[in-house]
């Protein structure tokens, strides 16, 4: 479990794998409740890590892996007066790249309790769907993984129609 706990923080700090790769192994090799947990504890974790990396390292790290014009754009976003929320919605939805704005948002001047602590609500949702898929599939219940696809997916297209909406 320790070992899963700093790969989930290391997925999130290096961003190599969407997260919820490694949130459906957990599933898999622990359930969907240690899963979950385990998820979520190395999500803290490494979002934790990410966030003050940036803080010390600054705007020329995050403008190595992502162009000027994201990198603009969710700057804004995190400082537009409405920011708080974008970020929860952001966080929120399975699938979306969340480990880069960790670091964003650590060069932001968001303060960091508060960036951990919506970042880390946020993931809730998304981390005990990709376990309980991930339980699912050591079960071989391939109807129910279908179906979390499935409400995943709209749950992406709900998320990027709000995006757009708000004009974020």
């Amino acid at each position: 479990a320790i070992i899963f706990i700093l790969l989930q923080a290391l997925q999130i700090v290096f961003f190599v794998l969407p997260g919820e790769i490694t949130q459906i192994a957990g599933g898999y090799l622990f359930g969907t409740t240690y899963g979950s947990l385990y998820s979520f504890i190395g999500s803290v974790l490494g979002t934790t890590i990410a966030f003050f990396i940036a803080k010390i390292s600054g705007e020329p790290l995050i403008k190595i892996f992502i162009s000027e014009e994201k990198y603009t754009k969710l700057k804004d976003t995190l400082n537009h007066n409405q920011g708080l929320f974008s970020l929860f919605m952001l966080f929120l939805i399975p699938g979306l790249p969340k480990d880069l704005l960790s670091y964003i948002a650590g060069i932001s001047p968001i303060n960091p309790i508060i960036f951990i602590t919506i970042s880390t609500i946020a993931r809730i949702p998304g981390i005990i769907l990709s376990s309980y898929s991930g339980d699912m599939l050591a079960k071989e219940n391939y109807i129910i993984v279908g179906i979390v696809i499935i409400i995943s997916s709209l749950l992406l297209i709900i998320h990027h129609l709000l995006l757009v909406f708000l004009k974020l």
